[in-house]
């Protein structure tokens, strides 16, 4: 219940966000977390490994390059996606931290920028 919670939650806080596509993984939780944002925004889900977090930037430059996109990932995977994108520092990021939302801006020069933000029920 928990987490259908906080899909909502998300729904409401990007849902007028402009999002353009969500990728998401293989893993159910990724889906399911995107889902609500999905249904309200029809923006396309591509889905990806993963573990491919190199393909998953690319595919996200070559085909969302200066759009919104989410990206639904996992806790182990969060930083290296981060990373991937050339913001630092990367986070640190716990199992059991489901309340945080980071933005990854990419701007045309210079380095990407990150920020963290919290939605849904603090865990």
């Amino acid at each position: 219940e928990a987490g259908r919670e906080r899909a909502a939650a998300l729904a409401h806080v990007a849902g007028e966000a402009g999002v353009s596509a969500i990728y998401v993984s293989e893993v159910c939780r990724s889906q399911w977390t995107a889902k609500p944002l999905a249904d309200k925004t029809g923006a396309a889900v591509v889905q990806l490994s993963a573990a491919d977090v190199e393909g998953l930037v690319n595919h996200v430059l070559a085909n969302h390059r200066g759009r919104t996109v989410l990206v639904s990932s996992h806790t182990d995977r969060i930083p290296q996606i981060i990373s991937a994108f050339g913001a630092a520092p990367a986070p640190s990021v716990a199992d059991t931290d489901y309340d945080n939302f980071w933005v990854i801006t990419v701007p045309r020069f210079g380095p990407a920028r990150l920020m963290l933000l919290k939605y849904g029920r603090e865990t």
